[in-house]
């Protein structure tokens, strides 16, 4: 395992802990700044993580953890980061359910079953004001994890919500979302249509495509949108500033 503290994950790329754990870094926004990285992760579950590993993510610098599974969820499989010392938790469901459950999915539209279960996750205002109020209260020189069971839907939304709240595109929104079912190549290629067929990642980037346009369309922007869930301007604006300085 490399050593935590110098490993630099390129953008789109899985560290080599947890299941499916990403960095938010590498991304423009509109201000002209990139997103930084050991600021926030997403990731899938921490239930399963070695103790080495857990440590590894304490060096590699979580100083805080946002647990988005249900409360069943956590008490079944709890939280291994939890646990750890220096590490504050929080579990704020933002949805009862991992939509990518395969035997939900085997039985549904994933355009119909999975849009209509992120606009369940945007209509929990009250979810989403907490987990900004925890992005916004972490310390400083920390990094933030935020997770759920696989790393794709619940995590997938409170990820799009803080890079738009940061200024960042629809592009590279969808790119980062992308990354939980493809590799980054296959990502890009899918984004610049040189990809030869229809295919699940072509369907899931759609997805996203609905929900942020959902946004735009209802609240002008993500910014607004969060602001009519009644998180404090400041708020917003430190969960946002702390992914760009």
């Amino acid at each position: 395992m490399p050593d935590a503290r110098t490993f630099e994950a390129s953008r789109g790329e899985a560290l080599p802990v947890a299941e499916n754990c990403r960095e938010l870094a590498g991304y423009l926004a509109r201000s002209g700044a990139a997103t930084k990285a050991r600021r926030y992760l997403r990731s899938g579950s921490t239930s399963y993580l070695t103790e080495e590993e857990a440590e590894w993510l304490v060096a590699y610098g979580v100083g805080m953890d946002v647990d988005l599974r249900s409360e069943q969820e956590a008490r079944v499989r709890p939280d291994r980061l939890a646990e750890m010392r220096g590490v504050a938790y929080a579990n704020v469901p933002l949805y009862l359910s991992n939509l990518h459950d395969e035997r939900l999915m085997a039985m549904a539209d994933p355009d119909d079953y999975l849009t209509e279960g992120y606009y369940e996750m945007l209509a929990n205002r009250e979810a989403v004001r907490e987990i900004f109020a925890r992005f916004a209260e972490a310390p400083d020189g920390r990094c933030v994890l935020f997770h759920c069971a696989a790393g794709m839907d619940r995590t997938g939304v409170a990820s799009a919500l803080l890079l738009g709240a940061a200024g960042v595109g629809t592009r590279d929104i969808v790119f980062d979302y992308a990354c939980s079912f493809a590799r980054p190549p296959e990502v890009d290629a899918v984004l610049e249509r040189r990809s030869a067929r229809e295919g699940t990642v072509e369907t899931l980037c759609r997805v996203m495509r609905s929900a942020l346009a959902a946004i735009r369309t209802a609240y002008g922007s993500v910014h607004g949108y969060l602001a009519s869930c009644g998180i404090p301007e400041d708020a917003i604006e430190r969960a946002a500033e702390r992914l760009l300085r």
